[in-house]
């Protein structure tokens, strides 16, 4: 392409868009990171039934005034931390605000971009793929059919008693 005045004119690479960048960033993702980003965090502590030791990966440093806190990783991911200080004398507070940090290794997605969940989740499926979907729903589908018919009632046996 040339101007008027017979110079050729520079070719200007397309910008790439936010959607493009915002793949990019999610193809980078490892995949533990992208299912958790989809739901919620599973952290160690909310599996611990009353009774129940704490399980080895949860950490607790003494503060001052007999505080404690608390630190427990994401048991999906391990990439994310819950941090929770308790109340005076290490009692458990079920309304304590706490606070999450992230591992080095996570993404992190730059502000502007759409990363609600509904965009995560997308990815989440394109990693599974059509055919993987297709196979698991075909599968779902035989377990549901097979629960029923061993769940359905069998046919009633009538017996009479008396002369005939």
């Amino acid at each position: 392409m040339t101007r008027a005045s017979g110079r050729r004119l520079r070719s200007v690479p397309a910008r790439r868009t936010e959607d493009q960048e915002l793949t990019g960033i999610l193809n980078e993702m490892p995949d533990l990171e992208v299912l958790c980003r989809t739901g919620w965090h599973r952290w160690a502590l909310d599996e611990v039934m009353p009774g129940e030791s704490w399980p080895d990966v949860v950490r607790a440093w003494p503060q001052r005034r007999g505080v404690f806190r608390i630190e427990e990783p994401c048991v999906k991911c391990g990439l994310a931390w819950r941090i929770t200080d308790t109340l005076a004398g290490g009692t458990m507070d079920p309304f304590a605000v706490s606070r999450i940090v992230y591992d080095r290794e996570w993404v992190t997605i730059p502000q502007g971009y759409k990363r609600g969940k509904r965009r995560i989740r997308q990815e989440l499926y394109r990693r599974r793929g059509a055919d993987d979907t297709a196979a698991q729903l075909e599968r779902a589908a035989a377990r549901t059919a097979a629960d029923e018919e061993a769940a359905a009632p069998a046919a009633p046996v009538l017996k009479f008693s008396g002369a005939s």
